[in-house]
């Protein structure tokens, strides 16, 4: 049992005490596999990112090999030939998939165009049919009957605007 509680925030690291630590020699983890390096244990970290007597698994035959020996054992391995096979079989049938997911992207493409393009001439489709209908009421006012100073009973669109219409027309009489 601790006598003191201490409260990680207000603690602060005893530098020399690190820096010591950290320059003391050691052997590196891979000594029982065959490496002889003795090194600053601030520097073990990175030595063990390349040394040649880590242990890798073959995932062929999952044994356990130290790089410098599974360079060799990787070219003998049975199962992990039959494995690069297999990955040789898996990789064409991923081109042939992306070779079908480019055309089909393509396809799609074509056809966001055409839709775009068949968009733009339904809306000049639509503008056409709009000013004909247009015309043919303008030529119907041009009707002999047509009084243009008669309302033909269009209705004002607010009641404020229709009652002056009624007060106007009152004036008028």
């Amino acid at each position: 049992m601790c006598r003191r509680y201490v409260i990680l925030s207000i603690t602060a690291p005893v530098l020399a005490l690190r820096e010591f630590i950290e320059g003391l020699s050691v052997e590196c983890k891979n000594a029982v596999n065959g490496c002889k390096m003795v090194l600053k244990l601030r520097d073990l970290e990175k030595h063990l990112e390349n040394c040649d007597f880590t242990l890798v698994e073959c995932s062929g035959c999952d044994e356990m090999f130290s790089q410098n020996d599974f360079h060799v054992h990787r070219n003998k391995c049975p199962k992990l030939n039959e494995t690069i096979c297999f990955d040789a079989r898996v990789h064409a049938e991923i081109a042939a998939i992306q070779n079908e997911l480019f055309k089909t992207k393509k396809s799609l493409r074509t056809s966001e165009e055409t839709v775009q393009r068949l968009e733009s001439i339904l809306c000049e489709l639509r503008a056409q049919r709009r000013i004909r209908a247009e015309s043919t009421r303008a030529e119907d006012f041009r009707d002999s009957k047509w009084d243009p100073d008669y309302s033909y009973g269009v209705l004002a669109r607010c009641p404020h605007a229709f009652g002056n219409s009624v007060g106007q027309w009152l004036d008028q009489r």
